[in-house]
């Protein structure tokens, strides 16, 4: 019964993860617990026990290459994808990696491929919606943020979608019209509160933005919202990189 729902009968989202196995092995435990205490062992139950005993080190054997294969998340999946050449979720998670080390070209052309594999799947929408908005073309990342939304409720799509709005396009009264539709369905983003309490700081509305700021920072208290929060409550201006 725990091994029914990850056997791919229905198909999964990644190849493998070992938390899958968490409740499924404790059927396999007692299993194995069995055919130890078996009082009068037959030879099936012997031959049972001879593979278990062979598979052991073999599979302790192939985990420890395995972990060769990993030093970083670039490496498996530069590793990984050489294997399968038809995973979206490899795909994706090759360009978050080369995303992450500013190889912007390189990423775009994984998300890209990721998305020919699977139109559903929201994540490399977002994500080559980013490398977009680090080439300068925010329409584009705009469309792509817009897409991701119509799949699917990412928060990361959200949060990306305001601050560009806010930032390049210089729509305060759009960013904050998006940002508190947004915090209906995530009232508790704190990113998302410090963006409207950025919006609304721009439009002049400082009763509002102090009391976002301080929600956000009392939801995340990081340096930013810190910052934000003390100047308004302060009365001083804010200075924007």
């Amino acid at each position: 019964l725990g091994l029914i729902p990850i056997s791919n009968i229905f198909p999964l989202d990644m190849t493998i993860a070992e938390r899958w196995l968490y409740f499924p092995v404790i059927g396999l435990l007692i299993a194995f617990a069995g055919l130890l205490n078996f009082q009068k062992r037959s030879p099936k139950v012997f031959i049972i026990l001879l593979l278990i005993a062979f598979s052991i080190p073999i599979l302790s054997l192939r985990t420890i290459i395995r972990n060769s294969n990993w030093k970083d998340g670039l490496t498996l999946y530069s590793h990984d994808i050489k294997i399968n050449k038809n995973s979206f979720d490899l795909e994706n998670n090759l360009g978050v990696e080369l995303f992450r080390a500013g190889e912007y070209s390189q990423a775009k052309e994984h998300f890209e491929r990721s998305i020919k594999l699977q139109p559903k799947w929201h994540f490399a929408y977002n994500n080559l919606g980013a490398v977009y908005e680090r080439e300068k073309n925010y329409q584009k990342a705009k469309e792509l943020y817009q897409k991701t939304l119509e799949l699917s409720d990412y928060y990361l799509a959200y949060e990306n979608f305001a601050s560009l709005l806010l930032f390049y396009e210089e729509n305060a009264k759009g960013a904050k019209d998006f940002t508190q539709d947004a915090l209906k369905k995530l009232p508790k983003n704190p990113k998302l509160w410090l963006t409207l309490a950025l919006a609304e700081y721009k439009l002049g509305e400082n009763q509002g933005a102090l009391a976002a700021a301080k929600t956000s920072y009392l939801l995340s208290p990081t340096q930013e919202a810190l910052y934000v929060y003390t100047r308004l409550q302060q009365g001083l201006p804010l200075e924007f990189k």
